[in-house]
């Protein structure tokens, strides 16, 4: 994910306070241990001598010397240990946890590469001001309830129910978070609105962003606007291009109401790449869309529709309006 010079650097304070708060922490554990037990200070200041002496003898290459200060330091730790658990504190009382410690709040792991916990705040710092952002903490799956879905209503061309349908969509949007780090598949939820798209779609990436994958949920209004700036824009601007790039690097990509935009040449251009290179890099997306196929096919290319059919899941939502019927319970 991709984040301007400001709000990296806002990230990596973040950090830093982490670590200097955990620093005070142990220093003032230091100091109230220096008070109460005179013999932890007593060793204490004999390890800083050993430590020391330790460093001199690496330097020098004296490797008998240096390994035998490495013995004594671990023989006045485990002193110190045992001091501190016979005075009733807990051995790591001067080591407490990181905020996260796959990392030790700095951000990376020690490959190099970014811990989770950067990729999750990434996501909020980028996302913050998005509105479908914002929405996905009412986002779960258990809210997501199959008893809106009539089960006598049928689709005549497949006899499937509103229900079947529905239930399968939720099965496979389970599985698809189940095992997101190991396929790499993509969706498309259609059918008439109100009937749950959003939702799943808001459930699917509210899970995701659990597990600390990077999650980007946009309008295609939006999309195609972000892909305006890019294209129309002006190059210096750093927020545009990094929200440009993460419609292509995030982990799963949510185009949410598919044809509510001005559809032209530009549009579908724009929409043919990021489909198109999401695909070849195996980055999942998921499209949400009030079309039927048979309308998306008349609305775009021929070369997008056919990516569509040949890499998505379809999956079809009719026969309910739920935003309508829970309106009518509220009143």
């Amino acid at each position: 994910m991709q984040l301007t010079n400001q709000q990296y650097n806002s990230m990596m304070q973040e950090y830093a306070d982490r670590r200097q708060a955990r620093q005070e922490l142990i220093n003032e554990r230091l100091i109230a241990l220096d008070r109460k037990l005179p013999a932890f200070r007593d060793i204490e200041n004999e390890l800083a001598d050993v430590r020391h002496e330790a460093l001199m003898a690496s330097i020098a290459q004296d490797h008998e010397r240096a390994e035998h200060y490495k013995n004594l330091m671990d023989s006045l730790s485990l002193k110190k240990k045992k001091i501190l658990s016979d005075a009733g504190y807990r051995e790591d009382y001067l080591n407490p946890p990181y905020t996260c410690p796959d990392c030790k709040d700095t951000g990376y792991r020690s490959d190099g590469d970014p811990c989770h916990c950067y990729v999750s705040r990434a996501n909020q710092l980028l996302y913050q001001q998005e509105p479908l952002m914002q929405e996905l903490t009412r986002c779960h799956f258990q809210d997501f309830s199959l008893n809106y879905y009539p089960k006598d209503v049928r689709d005549p061309k497949t006899s499937m129910s509103s229900y079947e349908y529905a239930e399968k969509a939720l099965t496979f949007a389970r599985s698809f978070v189940d095992n997101f780090k190991t396929n790499h598949d993509s969706m498309v939820l259609y059918g008439n609105t109100g009937a749950g798209k959003t939702f799943l779609s808001g459930c699917i990436a509210s899970a995701l962003m659990e597990q600390d994958a990077s999650v980007v949920y946009l309008s295609s209004a939006r999309m195609f606007e972000i892909c305006s700036r890019h294209q129309f824009g002006r190059k210096w601007s750093q927020e545009p291009e990094a929200e440009y790039r993460n419609l292509f690097a995030s982990d799963l990509l949510i185009i949410d109401d598919l044809g509510t935009e001005l559809t032209n040449s530009f549009t579908e251009s724009a929409l043919f790449t990021v489909l198109n290179d999401r695909m070849n890099y195996h980055r999942s997306t998921i499209i949400s869309t009030n079309m039927s196929l048979a309308e998306l096919r008349d609305t775009y290319t021929s070369r997008i529709f056919s990516r569509i059919l040949d890499n998505y899941k379809l999956f079809y939502f009719f026969g309910v309006d739920i935003r309508l019927q829970k309106g009518l319970e509220n009143h």
